[in-house]
C-alpha cells in the first residue's frame, strides 16, 4: 500500500493494490476515520494525477483517472 495523495497531517488517501491500481482508501486521523471507497474486487482505482483542490474539510471530492466524467452544474 501507499499514500497517494496527503490533504493535510490528518487526512490522506492509500492505494493498496499493485501497479498503480487496487482499493482506495480514505483516512483522517483526527476524525478516526477509515473508510475503503474502492474495493478493488469489482472496480479498482487508478491514480488520478491532475490537481486535487480541498478548501474544506467539510467534504472531499476524489476523481477518478478521467476526471471529464464529473461534471457539475
Amino acid at each position: 500500500s501507499q499514500v497517494i495523495y496527503r490533504y493535510d497531517d490528518n487526512r490522506y488517501l492509500e492505494l493498496k493494490g499493485f501497479n498503480c491500481e487496487g482499493a482506495l482508501w480514505y483516512h483522517d486521523t483526527k476524525r478516526n476515520i477509515h473508510k475503503e471507497l474502492v474495493n478493488g474486487v469489482y472496480s479498482t482505482y487508478q491514480i488520478f494525477t491532475g490537481v486535487y483542490i480541498h478548501p474544506s474539510d467539510k467534504y472531499i471530492l476524489i476523481p477518478r483517472w478521467e476526471p471529464s466524467a464529473y461534471k457539475i452544474s
